[in-house]
Parts: structure tokens; C-alpha cells; sequence
């Protein structure tokens, strides 16, 4: 049986599948004919692939997000934008309707009758993004934690950051699950990558700590925002999940994204106002944001990670709350250098490492400098055009909310850092601006660390934010951090099918170029 299988398996696929329906298979695919055979022009086969482009632009539908109690903020503001909010209608009492002879079916809403719209001006329902929040929780030697791991679902149940992580979804429309793990410290990149993967998510958040702790510390002077980019474990925690995440991530630096961050004057207690103060204290009160937008800066480098931040970037501006500056920023030397361009002054931050010694320095590779001009001008037509085709189909609905622009310069890094301070931070009482970045290590960019060496000295910072953190975010991201941006930081790094999907179009191109 197993020779006659054999030999019987290739005459069967040839009979079943001959050679002209697996090319005519091939041609459709490739979109060169239709299912019938009928060949497409050219003009059909670019208006398919501006139409495709345009689905590309929300093709992030699943996102796993690591819960933090300390990150919950910026997590709920940027869950929020990729929610879909539903229109409330004008409540009628029932007794009323009857009264007045309209008694709606149930499923109608009150503002009128579902049949009464024509079929084919109803738009067809937009896909709608869920989200998974898992909550990490350190399991320590002791009994109790141990006991604490057989009762996993148990504690799910009562857990308040994952209670509240649900209900904020039930209110706002979006689908969310959560859940909660208890694992070693060590483990934990593993855990929330292999969550990631089981839930077959599109993309990873994860938030930067904002005090370098791993999990909540139950000592809090432990850990504080000045080890918030120098803590070893932490560093080594998002670099594990850089490495092993199978879907695309995102870093997320939060600095008041959805909320007010800067502070007024603060007034210093003293022995009189010690006795002056009231038997009860009165409670500040925090008026609610009157300005819900959110402006975004994204300088387009090239790159897997660029591209995939590129139709990010265009999935949050749907909502109508956002607004976005994309701008595509080209190397070159032939450029003339603006006089205009100054970075930012000197700014003491107390969640910037200080007295960082000499060897936190960038170091740049004489290596990859060599071997980046034989690639960089094929990736650059290839950025080039993806940029180009991104931005000819725009949809019209965010045509309004969106600018994109196209800059040659010398100084990549510098203009970038100039370009920032003056798109986002100019509205504070917003909801707080977004500077979106790839995380760009995948591509060989010495021009970029060279003149990282020069701007982190002119801003008072020659080490930056140390080397772990640079390995983590990359050179663009530790510039931004570093030269005070008053914006909130997210830092791509492309993974999974979008990846597969890039490096399958390159080949192609790279074929096509070789033939050619």
C-alpha cells in the first residue's frame, strides 16, 4: 500500500490539478486575470492594490496589552483610540411613544426605524479591534505564593486591575478579555509573548515602567523614576520580549498620555502653614480634559519598522480625535543644511540617568558603515514608494487630519528632534501628544548613530540614556527621550505576518530588479 500510494500521489494531483489551472491560479493571485480568466489592465491592477493599500491601513484588529497598575492612564487613553464609539440616541419614554403612535421594534433605535435606510447607503460595519490585557504577578519562594498559583482563576476573578481593565472596556465599546499570570520574574517576557501568540494577536504594547521596576514593588523606595531607564532587570525584560515576540510590538514611553502631566507651582510646607492648615484636608480637584485630541508625529525613516508604524499611524487617525504629521525624512548629503535648526536647551530630568560614565557613550561600526551604501539605495526606492503609494490613497475621511511632507537634509537626527518640538506639547491642555518611531535596529544606519554622538552632547547628555536602553529602543527613540519632547513615545518594532509579508515583497523586488 505504501508503494502504490507512492507512485499513484503525483498522476493524482496532475488529473485533479493540471498544469493550466495551477497557472491560472498563479495569474490571479498575482491579480494579472480574473477568476474567469478575462485578463486585467494595468489601470485594474493599480486601482487593486490602492484598494489593498487602503485595507492595509487597519490591518491591526487583535492587541495584547501588559497591565500595570502604574500604567492604567496611558493604557486606557491608547486603548481608547482604537475603540469604536457608538453615536447615543435621543431617549424616548415608552408611554410617550405609544402616545404618539410609534411604538419601535426591538433593535430600533429611538431616533427612527431601521428600514426606513435604503440598503445601499449603509456602510458596511468596521472591523472591530480587540483587546487582551494580561497582568503579570512575581511568584516568589514563599508557601503562600505557591498556594497562589493553584488558585490562579480565583484571584483572576478578584483581581482590581484586571476588573477594571473589563469594565473600562464595557464602557467604551470596546471588546476586551483579561487575564492574570503568575510566574517567575524571569519568565515573564515569555509568558506575555506566548499570551501574544495564543491569542494570535497583531500587536504587543508594552509599557515602559515608570519606576524600572519589573512588577508593582511592595517597597517603593526601591525602585523610583530616576532608575526608571537604568534598571538592569527591566532593560533586560523588554529586550527578551523584543527577541521573542512573534507578532508585531510596541514600546510605549509614557509621559501624560491622556492626562495632564505638567503640574502647577507647588507650594513648600512650613511651620506656619503647618498650623494654619485645616483639621481636614481638602482634595484637589482634577477638572475633567475640555480638549480630547491627540496629535501625532511619526518621521519616516524606512524600514520594516517604519512601514509598519506607517499604517499604525493612519489606523489611529480614523478616529476623529487625532490628528497626525507624517513626515519622510531622507539622508542626504547633497542637501544644504538649514541654519535654522537648534536643538532644545539643556533640561534636568529626574527620570534621566546622570553621571553616566564614558562608556555609555554611542560607539559607532566602521563594519556597518561599509556595507551600508550596497543596500541603502534599493531600500530607499523601495521606502520611497510605499511612502508614496500610502499617501496617493489616503482615505478621504482622514484626508482632513493628516499631512504628510517629504525632507532632505544632512542632519536627519537634529531636524527630526527641531521638527518635533514643534508638532507636539504646543496644546497642554490636550489629551496628550503621541511621537510615534521605528525602532529601526534591523536596518544599518551609521549616519544616524554618528550624528546621535553629536546631539546627545550638545543636550548636556554625552551617555544618554545608557547603552541597554539604546539597545532597546534605538538611536531616533534615546534622541527624542533624551531632548525633553513633551510627548508621550512609541517605538515599533515590525514581527509576524506584516514581517513575513515585507520580506516577501522584498524578495520579489529584489528578483525584479536582478531580471530587469
Amino acid at each position: 500500500m505504501a508503494l502504490v500510494t507512492t507512485f499513484a500521489t503525483t498522476p493524482l494531483v496532475s488529473f485533479l490539478y493540471p498544469p493550466e489551472y495551477q497557472k491560472k491560479l498563479e495569474a490571479w493571485k498575482r491579480g494579472e486575470i480574473d477568476w474567469d480568466g478575462n485578463p486585467l489592465h494595468r489601470d485594474d491592477r493599480s486601482s487593486t492594490s490602492m484598494e489593498r493599500e487602503k485595507l492595509q491601513i487597519t490591518n491591526i484588529s487583535k492587541v495584547t496589552v501588559l497591565l500595570r497598575l502604574e500604567n492604567l492612564p496611558s493604557i486606557f487613553s491608547f486603548v481608547d483610540l482604537l475603540g469604536g464609539k457608538t453615536v447615543p440616541t435621543l431617549k424616548v419614554h415608552k408611554m410617550k411613544e405609544i402616545q404618539g403612535g410609534t411604538v419601535p421594534e426591538e433593535g430600533e433605535s429611538a431616533s427612527g426605524s431601521a428600514k426606513a435606510v435604503p440598503e445601499f447607503a449603509k456602510s458596511p460595519p468596521a472591523k472591530r479591534v480587540e483587546v487582551h490585557g494580561e497582568r503579570l504577578v512575581g511568584l516568589t519562594q514563599r508557601t503562600s505564593a505557591v498556594m497562589q498559583v493553584s488558585e490562579v482563576n480565583e484571584l483572576q476573578d478578584r483581581d482590581p486591575v484586571v476588573n477594571v481593565f473589563k469594565t473600562f472596556g464595557f464602557f467604551h465599546n470596546i471588546a476586551v478579555s483579561a487575564g492574570l499570570s503568575i510566574a517567575p520574574e524571569d519568565s515573564f517576557a515569555e509568558v506575555i509573548t506566548n499570551k501574544a501568540s495564543t491569542q494570535s494577536s497583531d500587536l504587543l504594547l508594552i509599557p515602559w515602567s515608570e519606576t524600572g521596576a519589573v512588577t508593582e514593588s511592595e517597597d517603593p523606595t526601591q525602585y523610583t523614576s530616576e532608575n526608571r531607564f537604568m534598571s538592569q532587570q527591566h532593560n533586560q525584560f523588554i529586550s527578551n520580549v523584543l527577541s521573542s515576540s512573534t507578532c508585531s510590538t510596541a514600546i510605549m514611553i509614557n509621559r501624560g498620555f491622556g492626562y495632564n502631566v505638567e503640574r502647577g507651582l507647588t507650594r513648600t510646607s512650613s511651620f506656619r502653614s503647618i498650623r494654619s492648615r485645616k483639621t481636614t484636608d481638602v482634595a484637589n480637584v482634577i477638572n475633567p480634559i475640555s480638549d480630547p485630541s491627540h496629535h501625532i508625529f511619526f518621521p519616516f525613516f524606512g524600514g520594516s519598522d517604519d512601514r509598519v508604524a506607517l499604517r499604525f499611524v493612519l489606523q489611529l487617525a480614523t478616529n476623529i480625535n487625532v490628528t497626525a504629521t507624517i513626515v519622510q525624512v531622507i539622508y542626504s548629503t547633497e542637501a544644504a543644511a538649514d541654519p535654522h535648526l537648534q536643538l532644545p536647551p539643556v533640561v534636568a530630568r529626574r527620570d534621566l540617568p546622570r553621571n553616566l560614565s564614558h562608556s555609555q557613550v554611542p560607539t559607532l561600526n566602521t563594519v556597518e558603515s561599509a556595507s551600508a551604501s550596497t543596500t541603502s539605495l534599493v531600500a530607499a526606492d523601495a521606502d520611497s514608494t510605499f511612502f508614496q503609494s500610502l499617501q496617493d490613497s489616503l482615505p478621504r475621511e482622514i484626508q482632513n487630519r493628516v499631512l504628510f511632507e517629504t525632507v532632505k537634509t544632512p542632519q536627519p537626527l537634529q531636524y527630526t528632534v527641531s521638527k518635533a518640538r514643534l508638532e507636539v506639547g504646543l496644546s497642554p491642555k490636550n489629551a496628550g501628544d503621541l511621537v510615534v518611531l521605528g525602532r529601526g535596529l534591523r536596518d544599518i544606519r551609521p549616519h544616524i548613530r554618528s550624528e546621535l554622538v553629536r546631539v546627545l552632547d550638545s543636550l548636556g547628555a554625552p551617555s544618554g540614556a545608557g547603552v541597554e536602553t539604546r539597545k532597546c529602543l534605538g538611536d531616533i527613540a534615546e534622541a527624542i527621550i533624551v531632548s525633553n519632547v513633551k510627548a508621550s513615545v512609541l517605538v515599533f518594532q515590525a514581527g509576524g505576518k506584516v514581517l513575513k509579508k515585507e520580506h516577501a515583497t522584498r524578495i520579489r523586488q529584489e528578483v525584479k530588479t536582478e531580471l530587469e
